[in-house]
């Protein structure tokens, strides 16, 4: 396939190659992501983006990180593909608050 849309759809009606591809790469995201709570331990782990919130990698990254790791939990995203715009819009209000509230209680 040309996409990974397409992938996905293949993997969906059954196509036993693209299911296969779509198991491989969430045992490869899983291995990251086993990678990432041993160093960071995270507690939580959000996949985003088109090919992260596709419900069918989830099954296989978790799998595949509980076999590598201890018990962490894993999620697809609920914003899409603006998950880094929405964090970082957050984090730069957030700032911004704490900015106006250290300050105004600097001047007391």
């Amino acid at each position: 396939p040309g996409s990974a849309d397409r992938l996905f759809a293949l993997a969906r009606q059954g196509h036993d190659t693209a299911s296969a591809l779509v198991g491989r790469h969430a045992a490869d995201v899983g291995r990251l992501a086993a990678a990432v709570a041993a160093v960071l331990d995270p507690g939580l782990i959000v996949l985003g983006g088109s090919t992260g919130t596709d419900p069918q990698l989830l099954p296989g990254v978790r799998a595949e990180l509980g076999r590598l790791s201890w018990p962490t939990e894993v999620v697809s995203s609920t914003v899409g593909d603006l998950g880094t715009v929405v964090g970082a819009a957050r984090l730069a209000v957030a700032r911004g608050v704490q900015t106006v509230t250290d300050g105004a209680g600097a001047k007391d």
